[in-house]
């Protein structure tokens, strides 16, 4: 897990189809070409999918293998056209095709619950990055599409999961859909931060707004894993933008941009209310552990259903701080979630926060006895 690989790329050829379209769109850049330019990256695009679902023959190598292979000869073509774009604060034009190809690319992937796939990470990343050029060049529209992506396609991923067929065990690629869908949310978390960075209470709202509706919908359709990563990022981005200091962006509105996260959570608490008793243990564990990261102090939840079958919450924030101890084969650590100096976004578990690991197994003993 932990070792370095290198290798030699594949030979480069004077006819390479991936170089002769990567430089077509560095001219087009060059030149300011917008139809033109639309057209490479959507062929860069379809050649990014084949090369996802590349099927060798006659080879030595694995299948995997080749299509990584494949994969980061189109990764590299894109992100040559990519890094020119930023290069010229007046490319925003250009870079917003680009966002928008790729939007289109990734979403489109959902009808086959395809989003997970490793081209979907990639061009939501490239997204992510031509966003903030646009941002940082004065156009702040484009911010936008990123964040909406993301959300749309995990939650197209919850609402519309690929199913066991009847009859059959649960397949591993189904499994790891389950377990890759919570990263899509990743590239919200990522502009988040960018938009305390850039001290923009108004951009973060509409993140906290992502997390909330997602985190809801996680605990609607029992996506345990989507509903961690939602309540994580809420705590997280709310002890940075605590830590920044920044205010609410609307004038009305005396609510620090922290108690805004907090109301998000408070949303998805809603929902966890509406889970059988026997089976809010868990749920209630992590909404704690959001909350008291957020706040920095001990926080407790009780659910209470009264005779007409309504819950009620209520909420207690101690006075104590919140520690989270941690035991790994390495070393042992307390971290103190009321010193907001502490910013590392650390997994987020239920339960009193105490976290081990042991040191590492090996898969076959050391040593064989014989029979």
């Amino acid at each position: 897990m932990h070792e370095f690989a290198w290798h030699l790329p594949m030979p480069s050829q004077n006819s390479d189809p991936l170089n002769c379209l990567a430089t077509l769109g560095l001219l087009t850049i060059q030149h300011g070409d917008l139809h033109a330019f639309g057209r490479v990256v959507s062929r860069s695009l379809e050649a990014l999918d084949l090369a996802e679902n590349f099927q060798p023959s006659k080879t030595t190598a694995g299948d995997y293998t080749i299509r990584r292979e494949l994969r980061g000869d189109v990764f590299d073509a894109i992100q040559r056209m990519m890094l020119a774009l930023q290069r010229d604060k007046g490319t925003v034009s250009l870079a917003r095709k680009a966002i928008d190809s790729m939007a289109e690319s990734v979403v489109a992937k959902t009808k086959e619950q395809k989003q997970t796939q490793d081209l979907a990470f990639a061009a939501l990343h490239l997204m992510e990055i031509l966003a903030q050029h646009c941002y940082e060049s004065g156009s702040h529209a484009e911010i936008l599409v990123p964040l909406i992506v993301s959300r749309q396609v995990v939650q197209k991923g919850m609402d519309d999961p690929p199913k066991v067929k009847a009859g059959e065990q649960q397949p591993i690629e189904i499994s790891m859909f389950n377990h890759t869908l919570p990263q899509l949310t990743g590239p919200i978390k990522h502009l988040g931060s960018f938009a305390i960075e850039k001290g923009d209470s108004d951009f973060l709202y509409r993140c906290f707004d992502a997390f909330g509706w997602l985190g809801c919908s996680a605990v609607k359709h029992q996506k345990m894993l989507v509903a961690t990563a939602c309540l994580r990022a809420l705590s997280q981005l709310g002890r940075e933008v605590k830590a920044k200091g920044l205010e609410c962006h609307w004038d009305k509105c005396a609510v620090r941009p922290e108690d805004h996260a907090a109301e998000r959570i408070d949303w998805i608490a809603t929902w966890v209310s509406k889970v059988p008793e026997d089976g809010r243990e868990y749920w209630i564990g992590l909404l704690e552990a959001a909350y008291s990261r957020l706040s920095g102090r001990e926080t407790s939840l009780k659910f209470e259903t009264d005779a007409d079958g309504k819950t009620s919450i209520s909420k207690n924030i101690s006075g104590k701080k919140h520690v989270e101890s941690y035991f790994m084969h390495a070393a042992s650590r307390e971290v103190d979630y009321s010193d907001f100096s502490f910013l590392k976004d650390l997994e987020l578990h239920g339960g009193k926060g105490v976290y081990m690991r042991g040191p590492p197994m090996p898969l076959v003993s050391a040593t064989t006895e014989k029979t």
